[in-house]
């Protein structure tokens, strides 16, 4: 009987899915997927590398997070969305990506880096001074 090794691409996509069973978590992983193909195309042949397809994933989360949280004022709904959960499952892979964004300007994805690292940095702090603290951590690192 044949084996069929999965690349990384379609690893990730199938622990997402066996974590998240839901049309749309899997309506995500298609535009996922959808993404990751073209990319693939687009680059006459040449796989891309695990970094861009971080990144590439990343932003994929990111943008569908945004779009499906912005009317909302809820911690709790804002931190249980699929998307968030999705950046928070890439862990270290994303941290990169996190950093850049909040570098740019704060964000409620803090959250997902004191999801990520298990910690909270400060107590009772803002979203800013969050990010602040968690930009001044990293970069030491």
């Amino acid at each position: 009987m044949p084996t069929t090794t999965l690349n990384a691409t379609q690893m990730h996509l199938l622990q997402l899915f066996s974590q998240h069973k839901s049309e749309a978590y899997a309506r995500q992983i298609e535009k996922v997927l959808s993404l990751y193909l073209q990319q693939q195309r687009d680059a006459d042949g040449e796989p891309i590398s695990e970094a861009d397809y971080d990144r590439m994933l990343f932003c994929q989360y990111l943008d569908l997070w945004k779009q499906q949280t912005k009317f909302l004022s809820s911690v709790t709904q804002i931190k249980q969305n699929p998307s968030f959960q999705s950046i928070v499952d890439m862990g270290g892979n994303a941290v990169p990506f996190i950093l850049e964004e909040i570098e740019k300007r704060p964000s409620h994805l803090v959250w997902a880096l004191n999801a990520i690292f298990h910690k909270r940095i400060g107590e009772q702090t803002t979203v800013s001074e969050a990010c602040k603290l968690w930009i001044r951590e990293l970069k030491k690192s």
